[in-house]
């Protein structure tokens, strides 16, 4: 599977040496004037402790619709299953002091569960080119 092209590789390691290695994993703003990338849900690597980091409710919304399975299919067929997919019995905080969210759904056959925090406004962030 490739996630990010060639040229968004060189072009994230040079920013990385930029602000010299500050950047957040798995965080970046998704930017509505760009084609969005896909994100396969499968390579996302969260939990409660490391949430996907955004900024805002407007990010969040980006960020589920962009959701992919590896074998092509959307991970929400829409914005609205992703947004009724958050597990509002779940609570946690991340050891940043931020909230996280848990939203589930199904690859294939397998269930998948991606925590979030859009509490992540004060970090640097990575605007990522379409891929």
């Amino acid at each position: 599977m490739k996630l990010l092209s060639h040229w968004t590789t060189i072009s994230v390691l040079m920013i990385v040496l930029l602000v010299g290695g500050c950047l957040e994993r798995n965080a970046y703003v998704l930017n509505p004037q760009k084609r969005s990338p896909k994100v396969f849900v499968e390579e996302l690597d969260t939990s409660a402790d490391s949430p996907f980091e955004l900024c805002g409710q407007d990010d969040l919304a980006r960020f589920l619709d962009i959701l992919y399975c590896a074998n092509g299919n959307r991970f929400y067929k829409t914005l609205t299953d992703g947004l009724a997919a958050r597990d509002e019995t779940f609570s946690a905080t991340s050891p940043a002091g931020k909230n996280v969210m848990r939203f589930t759904g199904v690859c294939g056959v397998q269930e998948m569960e991606i925590f979030v925090t859009t509490e992540a406004c004060d970090i640097k962030y990575l605007n990522l080119p379409p891929g």
